[in-house]
């Protein structure tokens, strides 16, 4: 779910779609213990085509699984997060998501390059566990000052997404690790810096070579 999180950070192209599918979501923040009318985008998984939100309200072309993402916002951070969803029904579609307690943290200046992990308010540090609204794991990670070390991401029917390794006290991602609707390893990347260049070596399970992508940062 990082990986995501990330790539929606740097991600700076949407297409503009006219739609008449109107859905609603709302978002329940459990560290206020609230409701709260948010600003969101949700990313069709299958187009990568993106939809932007007039506060709880969005327009959008079809059913399907969707990369929902959001931050809240304050005077001094911007605490964003994701969650993929599904969307079955269009017919007066409404849902309230919960919001992760576990979140990742930036100063509201433009171009700052402060980026911690929260929990709430708490800046991550150790183990950290962040549990879905039916008790299942939804994020568990181990951190350094609010530095991820590892980060596992867990559906919410309790198994296993990914699972992502960092470089020491840095947002760089060195290995993800991808698993299947039944928690096996199904894909993983290795990632490598070079030369203003990201480069992502894809592997199966069995360690064959799939792939080599390469992304400028």
């Amino acid at each position: 779910m990082t990986k995501y999180l990330l790539l929606i950070l740097f991600f700076t192209f949407s297409y503009e779609i006219n739609s008449q599918n109107k859905v609603n979501i709302f978002f329940y923040d459990s560290c206020a213990d609230n409701i709260k009318v948010l600003d969101y985008t949700l990313f069709d998984m299958n187009s990568w085509v993106s939809y932007r939100s007039n506060k709880s309200e969005i327009e959008i072309d079809s059913i399907g699984t969707y990369l929902l993402s959001s931050q809240l916002a304050s005077q001094d951070y911007n605490d964003s997060f994701s969650q993929v969803i599904e969307i079955s029904n269009l017919n007066k579609h409404v849902d309230t998501i919960s919001i992760p307690r576990i979140r990742m943290r930036s100063r509201s200046e433009l171009h700052s390059p402060y980026f911690k992990y929260v929990n709430c308010d708490t800046i991550c540090d150790g183990m950290e566990i962040d549990y879905y609204t039916n008790g299942n794991k939804r994020i568990e990670g181990t951190f350094i000052n609010g530095d991820p070390i590892q980060l596992v991401d867990y559906r919410i029917d309790g198994t296993m997404e990914s699972k992502e390794f960092f470089k020491k006290r840095t947002l760089i991602r060195e290995r993800i690790e991808f698993y299947d609707l039944n928690g096996n390893l199904d894909t993983y990347e290795i990632h490598k810096r070079k030369r203003r260049m990201e480069i992502i070596m894809v592997y199966n399970s069995q360690g064959k070579f799939i792939r080599k992508e390469k992304n400028k940062y």
